[in-house]
């Protein structure tokens, strides 16, 4: 089984072991990003084996009275620290409204044989240039 791990100030931490729902404090990339929004990464099941399907939803809520919208959505996976491809996903909203909590994207994947570690990077991009963006660590 995995738990979840973070080097980041954790808001809600997961129950239990195995994978659980983690909220995380947003990154902003640029400094004129500050106070845009806050990104969640939303982890199921509560625990994995190997070749079992997880999914990641993707939810922000946009944090300021400022409206923007968002351009895209991309993903980037650390497997035992050899980092893959920033693959872009399914931008499933794009105009969110102050202090509307919105699921963007959902990534999902099975989990691998032999993963001792495992992170997920998540930047949201505003048509401004903004960006916003989370991560979640896993390991043994």
């Amino acid at each position: 089984m995995y738990r979840a791990v973070t080097t980041l100030p954790v808001t809600h931490c997961p129950c239990g072991s195995g994978l659980a729902p983690v909220l995380l404090d947003d990154f902003i990339a640029r400094a004129d990003a500050a106070g845009v929004a806050t990104l969640e990464l939303e982890v199921a099941p509560v625990s994995i084996g190997v070749g079992e399907s997880y999914s990641v939803n993707v939810l922000l809520t946009p944090t300021n009275d400022k409206p923007f919208k968002l351009k895209s959505v991309a993903y980037m996976i650390r497997r035992n620290a050899q980092s893959g491809p920033w693959t872009p996903t399914t931008l499933l909203a794009t105009t969110p409204a102050r202090d509307e909590r919105v699921q963007i994207a959902q990534i999902g994947g099975t989990w691998e044989p032999d993963t001792n570690t495992w992170v997920l990077e998540v930047k949201a991009t505003t048509e401004r240039g903004d960006t916003i963006s989370n991560k979640i660590a896993l390991r043994k």
